[in-house]
């Protein structure tokens, strides 16, 4: 029987998944659970958020300005700031556990955050 290409790369994904699965197994590193699409989840939405407001704050005029303002901005942002992302992913996990994978206090704040900073 012929596959389509959708099975086929479903195919592929679930070996892909399982063949490093393995491989993680082997050298006793441990995984979670993770949704496709968390963005209240990934504590680095939240970095990328901060750093791209900060460097918009500058209005930078050109390629080489913009250069310069995400490595200003990227030096500005403290160790202290990313560790409490870190340190916050426990009650992230539990709020989209309690929601049952619906929106999360966390996922308004990064829906808030974007309207803020594109609208």
């Amino acid at each position: 029987q012929k596959r389509t290409r959708l099975q086929w790369a479903k195919e592929k994904q679930s070996w892909t998944v399982k063949h490093w699965m393995k491989k993680l197994e082997e050298k006793h590193i441990g995984s979670i659970s993770w949704p496709a699409n968390s963005p209240e989840l990934n504590p680095i939405e939240n970095l990328r958020g901060k750093l791209k407001k900060m460097a918009r704050d500058k209005a930078p005029f050109c390629k080489s300005d913009l250069a310069t303002a995400i490595r200003e901005s990227w030096s500005r942002i403290d160790e202290e700031y990313c560790l409490s992302l870190n340190k916050s992913l426990p009650q992230r996990l539990q709020a989209v556990i309690k929601a049952r994978g619906g929106a999360t206090k966390y996922l308004e704040c990064v829906i808030v955050f974007f309207f803020v900073c594109f609208s």
